[in-house]
């Protein structure tokens, strides 16, 4: 019996578990996901439903406490990361608030991150979240509640040094020891004045300008980096993925030089950081399960130590490249800082993220070139359609070695769309039953960001496109009705799947291009079995290979971009619209293949004999397809069935067998 939530990854299980999009947002995660650390099924079982609880009470509480903070919730996250599955004991929350207060849900609480926040608020001044208990408790005294009040300003502090007492010794607490008054500078009371001041100055409930702070500074200069950086992602309405990577950046920050106003970061700050990241293994959060980089960091170095000494230790994880730090982390930090200092939140407007790149082998345009993608070469198309994903597999498992299964889920039709039709992978993952139309007669798929059903189903993700002119109507190409497209597309819409492919799970990023990404592309995918992939041939050289099947059937500019999604930046292509018209219709119909012929390859389902009429162009489709085109001299032509290397170009001159009556 199928376990909900687990699957098993390798040897072992894996819990999966998909955030709602009400709560995806403040939680920063699309997906919750760990190692259940077996290879039994009935343990697998029990430690999931610990998980799986534990992960819907976070959700609940994330809703009913909007003013939860992001240091709040992201302990909750680390909890549920952390969790030990062995003892019942430490499967409860081990810490924080363990009950419910106020008819608020228990929800567990990272006392030593708090404590930091705290200490740095008192170091800073910082009085917003303690000022409201203050105002309260100096009007029940009598005393003046004036933001200006000294009084209130000495309580503060008061306030804010018994806070820190109180979770220096939870922490102690939670790490089992106890050791009383703690020994901090910080704990040094300050005295509290007799006579209060007869007028006070008015001061806003902004954050206290620290010490030291340079002149001509904007309000947004208290903020911290995690802050700016929403800022400039509301302002630039990022799309969820840059987003990301904004987040990301920001708390990789914080995380290996610290919290504080972003005026007071330096170079030497992104130069610490770009160095923990060169020793920091990739996926550090995802397959190794570091709660943090440093400490992903910290472990990789004693790895490099205690392997230099003695061989027989285990080997360093495999470090982040720099193509991943340089995108990942540093580029985002200089978006980041440049908002800063064009909102005059950084000392003289200096953007200290500017300059620091992670070095690279050779010169820029050099890494460019070496890393763009390539067309497949015609031997490398027929060796991939002629491979066992399209003539008959082991099982769906193992794809790479021939057999009698036919393959017929969402990897069998992604390379032949994208070689017949040029979608991304992602586009295709997204597609819905209703993006199919019909332009003239024609079959057509639409890719757009419209979601068919109920929008806020919280298990229907998202759609997106590259860029506006990512939406646009494609024909779909008589080679796939032939193969049984439309057939598919009709069985998951009886079934009552909203999907094309329902099969086609997204990855932890939301995007069913990482999905696509590691089935074909990744050390022993698909493409590596087959003897197709190299350095610059991936998946994606099918669209690079649809785009040399454009040119070579004679499209003009502006077709090929609207067939590809390609912004049209001439002055010709700010007239007019990208609407589909017959003309185009016709033209993909007729794509000149070069030779690459896909008979050999067996429909996945019965296919309906159809005849579709697209202005003066006839074309059958059955268990072949063969196109009547109108002339005055009334010359019906075929494509042969012998022909070595047929095309659907619909000048080619292997269409010269009159059709059947």
């Amino acid at each position: 019996m199928r376990v909900p939530y687990v699957m098993r990854i390798g040897k072992k299980f894996q819990i999966r578990i998909r955030v709602p999009r009400d709560v995806r947002e403040r939680l920063g995660r699309t997906e919750l996901k760990r190692s259940l650390g077996t290879t039994d099924e009935a343990i697998a079982r029990r430690r999931s439903l610990r998980l799986v609880q534990m992960a819907l009470s976070l959700f609940d509480t994330i809703r009913q406490d909007p003013m939860l903070g992001r240091d709040d919730i992201e302990a909750m996250a680390r909890a549920f990361y952390a969790l030990r599955l062995e003892e019942d004991r430490d499967a409860r929350f081990a810490f924080g608030r363990a009950h419910a207060v106020d008819d608020a849900p228990a929800y567990p609480i990272n006392h030593a991150a708090r404590l930091d926040r705290t200490r740095r608020q008192l170091a800073y001044g910082d009085h917003r979240d303690i000022l409201p208990r203050a105002k309260t408790i100096l009007a029940d005294l009598g005393g003046a509640t004036e933001d200006g009040s000294r009084q209130l300003a000495v309580l503060c502090e008061h306030l804010l040094r018994a806070e820190v007492e109180a979770l220096q010794r939870a922490v102690e607490r939670d790490q089992g020891v106890y050791w009383g008054e703690p020994n901090d500078p910080l704990f040094q009371k300050p005295a509290i004045p007799v006579a209060m001041p007869s007028a006070a100055p008015e001061v806003s409930c902004a954050p206290t300008p620290s010490a030291g702070r340079p002149a001509g500074l904007g309000p947004k200069a208290e903020l911290d980096v995690e802050a700016i950086a929403e800022a400039a992602i509301a302002e630039k309405r990022l799309a969820d993925k840059m987003a990301g990577k904004y987040r990301a950046a920001a708390r990789a920050l914080i995380d290996v030089v610290d919290r504080k106003p972003v005026w007071q970061y330096t170079e030497e700050d992104i130069l610490q950081l770009k160095d923990t990241l060169l020793n920091t293994p990739a996926r550090f959060n995802t397959q190794h399960k570091f709660i943090s980089i440093h400490e992903a960091a910290e472990e990789n170095r004693h790895r490099c130590d205690a392997h230099r000494i003695d061989s027989g230790q285990p080997k360093p994880l495999p470090p982040m490249s720099t193509k991943t730090i340089n995108s990942n982390y540093l580029s985002p930090l200089r978006q980041i800082f440049g908002y800063a200092a064009g909102n005059r939140a950084t000392p003289n407007r200096i953007n200290v993220a500017a300059n620091v790149r992670a070095a690279t082998t050779g010169s820029k345009s050099k890494e460019h070139k070496a890393d763009k993608r390539l067309p497949f070469a015609h031997e490398a198309l027929v060796t991939l359609f002629t491979s066992p994903l399209f003539t008959g597999t082991k099982s769906a498992k193992r794809l790479f070695l021939e057999g009698d299964h036919l393959e017929a889920g969402w990897r069998f039709w992604l390379p032949l769309v994208m070689f017949l039709m040029g979608l991304r992978p992602n586009e295709l993952g997204q597609a819905e039953v209703g993006d199919v139309t019909y332009a003239f007669g024609w079959p057509c798929l639409r890719v757009t960001t419209d979601v068919a059903g109920d929008e806020d189903d919280d298990d229907s993700p998202g759609k997106r496109v590259k860029s506006a002119a990512g939406e646009r109507t494609l024909p779909i190409h008589p080679e796939l009705l032939r193969l049984g497209f439309l057939e598919h597309i009709d069985r998951q819409r009886n079934k009552g799947e909203a999907r094309i492919f329902s099969d086609w799970k997204p990855g932890c990023d939301g995007t069913y291009s990482m999905t696509s990404s590691k089935v074909f592309n990744r050390d022993g995918g698909y493409l590596k079995r087959i003897g197709v992939k190299s350095r610059r041939h991936a998946l994606y050289s099918l669209r690079h290979s649809y785009k040399n099947t454009l040119r070579r059937s004679e499209l003009r500019d502006d077709q090929q971009n609207l067939l590809m999604g390609h912004e049209d930046s001439t002055v010709a292509g700010i007239y007019g619209s990208r609407e589909m018209y017959v003309g185009l219709v016709r033209a993909v119909i007729g794509l000149d293949l070069d030779g690459i012929t896909l008979d050999h390859i067996q429909p996945r389902s019965a296919v309906q004999y159809r005849t579709y009429r697209v202005g003066s162009m006839t074309v059958h489709v059955g268990d072949r397809v063969w196109i009547e085109e109108e002339t005055s001299s009334a010359v019906r032509h075929e494509r042969a069935s012998s022909a070595p290397a047929p095309s659907y170009h619909r000048q080619a001159q292997q269409l010269l067998e009159p059709s059947p009556s």
